[in-house]
């Protein structure tokens, strides 16, 4: 009798790569719509040729993981549907606190400009 060795397999992935690629597809028709100008735009995120970007956007493959990281650096909507995947929802909220807070330091700044310009006159 040979010993078990090894791990067990698990019996089911959270996702399939079918269903990665339509959470995928909705993030990014959701955030560029699903025109010609969309295609081009993840072709240019993701460095990839058009037939790619296509596939991607009408769900018909799933990103390599190299290219996801790419998508998800570019798109707030596929990061956001990365982090729901993995359970990590309220993490999204901490992109949003983050974008939030650089937009308040520029309309400071903005106020400040101001204020200095209407000392001069």
């Amino acid at each position: 009798m040979v010993p078990k060795s090894g791990s067990r397999v698990p019996k089911r992935l959270p996702y399939s790569d079918a269903e990665i690629a339509a959470i995928i597809s909705r993030a990014l028709v959701a955030e560029l719509g699903g025109s010609r100008r969309a295609t081009k735009t993840v072709m240019k995120w993701a460095h990839v040729s058009d037939r790619s970007a296509r596939a991607w956007i009408n769900g018909e493959s799933c990103p390599s993981s190299c290219h996801l990281v790419l998508l998800a650096s570019r798109s707030r909507a596929v990061m956001t549907a990365l982090l729901g995947m993995a359970g990590h929802d309220h993490l999204a909220v901490a992109l949003d606190l983050s974008e939030i807070e650089q937009e308040l330091e520029r309309l400071v700044e903005r106020v400040r400009e101001l204020r200095n310009a209407s000392k001069i006159v």
